[in-house]
Parts: C-alpha cells; structure tokens; sequence
C-alpha cells in the first residue's frame, strides 16, 4: 500500500493533466477487475468454506485488499477501532490515540501525549495501521501539534502507571 500511495503522489505531482486522465482510467479498470476477481473469489469461499471467510479478513495484506473494493464484512469504525487499538497497545506508555467521531469514511481521532514526539510517533503508527485495516478510511488528527503545558499530566499516562 505505501508503494502504492508513493507511487500515486508522484503521478499527480510530476504527470501532465493531459496524460493524467489517462492513468486514472487505466487505475481504475484495473481496479474494476480485480474487485470483479475478488467477488468471484469471495462467492466461492463463501459456497464451500464460509468459515474461511472471516480468517481472510485477518490477514493484513487480504484485509487491505478487500477494504480498497469495499468488501469486508466489518465496517469502517471497526477496523478503525481495532487500528487504534493495536497503535495503543504498542505505544501505550508513550501516548494515546482515541476515535473521536465516524462519519461514513470520515474519521476524527484525537491522540494524547505529554512529548510532541510521542504523539507524532502514535499519529504515524496509526496511519500505518489504517493503512492495512482501514484503507477506505479518511483520517484527521487532532492533539498531534498542540502544545501541552508542563503542568498538564494526560489521564491515559496516570492510568499507565498504575
């Protein structure tokens, strides 16, 4: 996915509009393919192994894969969810990242942390993780460049300490 997303950037910053559309046309038939493939695919686990279903969306790499067609059984706040949850139990002592508001694909959510490093640091692993959980997901961030005073101690640390 990142390579993806790099290579994606790089097209809409170096690529002239005349030869722009063109590559968005070809993106997207190749897309339309493989979401067709992918629904085939689906329909046949589904007939003879329907267990098998859901141990597919465990995978990262399938997960994100049937996320970019809008083919997973769990919704967007979900694999939200579980995104920020594994950013948290990683960077726990760190900072804290919480879902703050889901609307559709549209995604708040607030990250804690005394060290602007630190909060940064979760704000990447988050991305990371929707990356793979949530790619159809659209994120924005807040507490990441807010100034914390030095007086101010975050609930998620104190609870850490415990």
């Amino acid at each position: 996915m990142e390579r993806l997303t790099a290579l994606l950037e790089r097209l809409e910053n170096d690529a002239s509009p005349e030869a722009l559309e063109p590559a968005r046309e070809v993106a997207r038939a190749v897309l339309d393919v493989h979401e067709a493939g992918l629904r085939a695919l689906l329909a046949i686990v589904e007939r003879q192994a329907p267990e098998a279903r859901k141990a597919l969306e465990h995978d990262p790499g399938v997960l994100s894969l049937l996320a970019m067609h809008g083919l997973c059984e769990a919704g967007v706040a979900e694999r939200v969810a579980a995104a920020v949850q594994t950013a948290n139990e990683t960077l726990a002592a760190q900072a804290h990242a919480e879902v703050d508001a889901v609307d559709g694909e549209h995604v708040r959510i607030r990250i804690d942390g005394r060290e602007h490093a630190a909060r940064e640091l979760m704000q990447r692993s988050v991305e990371r993780l929707l990356a793979e959980h949530a790619p159809d997901a659209i994120a924005e961030y807040t507490g990441v460049g807010e100034p914390w005073p030095a007086s101010v101690v975050p609930v998620s640390r104190l609870l850490a300490a415990r």
